[in-house]
């Protein structure tokens, strides 16, 4: 952006550019030429006409200034552009998200996982079973009882943010999809009391489900968005790497995408519940898999990345 400083230095230099071209002809134009130089001393504090001379030298510096402005306009536009990354960043391999993730993690062994790129340490449960994966390993998960968790806060810091958020991760399915049974693929533990939580799962009607609710099976909740059957479908397919993303805002007004292969679709359903959200807590964790007592995921997990801004 051009400041005013800028715009009166290119004045003040235009008059001295022409004092200096004044003193080259001939002694009286120098005597002219040294006038000209004090309005442009003066210039800064609005002397007289300050000759058309200052006008003049003010032209040339003014289109540079401009021309200037311009490049400063279009960083701006980029810097605009990265606070709202692009989904299909998140796919690449790691790729250039525009926005810091609260945790990115690789997923392919367990030292991935308690070292993650970004964000806290997590803890693989259960059997490990790595194989591989998009990137380069994935963790798969094919029991009830087998995930990968990671805390919700760490040394003050969250991991998730309940307000508004992206979850982004490549998932091939083992399962059937004609199976008619409930996967679970992400869920925070806070969904099933009162600090509320978040849940990912594919439905046993064959949809896509992001919800935001506390005390599970309670009917408390703030959201439930909902993909149908038919759409997840015609994308999502048998031992086939798919790339899933789910965004979502519940201010000012409560909404959600889903994202499969970098395609954004809105819900097919969406139904607003009147549970004000919950805060990511300590002693909750996000956990990527089959959690206990829950019906397994039963597919491969790679490049998981949780962001603290929704992309729709």
């Amino acid at each position: 952006m051009t400041s005013k400083h800028s715009v009166w230095l290119g004045v003040g230099l235009g008059v001295i550019a022409l004092a200096a071209c004044s003193s080259s002809s001939s002694g009286k134009v120098s005597a002219s030429g040294g006038n000209a130089g004090t309005d442009a001393a003066a210039g800064s504090g609005g002397y007289g006409s300050g000759g058309s001379a200052g006008s003049s030298g003010s032209g040339g510096a003014g289109g540079n200034a401009g021309s200037g402005g311009a490049l400063d306009a279009g960083n701006d536009a980029s810097d605009a552009g990265d606070a709202g990354p692009n989904p299909s960043k998140l796919s690449t391999c790691p790729g250039t998200l525009g926005v810091t993730p609260l945790l990115f993690c690789r997923l392919g062994s367990s030292t991935a996982i308690t070292n993650p790129d970004v964000g806290p340490g997590g803890n693989p449960v259960g059997p490990q079973d790595f194989t591989p994966g998009v990137c380069a390993a994935g963790y798969r998960s094919t029991q009830a009882g087998q995930y990968v968790e990671f805390p919700e806060i760490d040394n003050g810091n969250a991991t998730i943010n309940h307000a508004e958020g992206t979850i982004a991760f490549w998932f091939r399915p083992e399962f059937d999809l004609a199976d008619a049974k409930t996967h679970y693929l992400v869920q925070t533990t806070g969904i099933a009391n009162a600090n509320g939580g978040l849940r990912i799962v594919r439905r046993n009607d064959r949809a896509l489900e992001i919800s935001m609710k506390r005390d599970e099976g309670g009917g408390v909740f703030m959201f439930i968005a909902v993909l149908a059957q038919s759409t997840v479908e015609s994308v999502l397919k048998q031992n086939v790497w798919t790339h899933l993303a789910f965004s979502w805002k519940t201010s000012p007004t409560p909404s959600a995408r889903f994202y499969l292969n970098d395609t954004a679709f809105a819900p097919t359903t969406f139904t607003q519940g009147t549970e004000a959200v919950g805060q990511a807590s300590a002693g909750e964790s996000i956990q990527i898999g089959s959690p206990p007592s829950k019906a397994e995921s039963m597919g491969t997990f790679d490049e998981l990345k949780i962001l603290p801004v929704a992309i729709h």
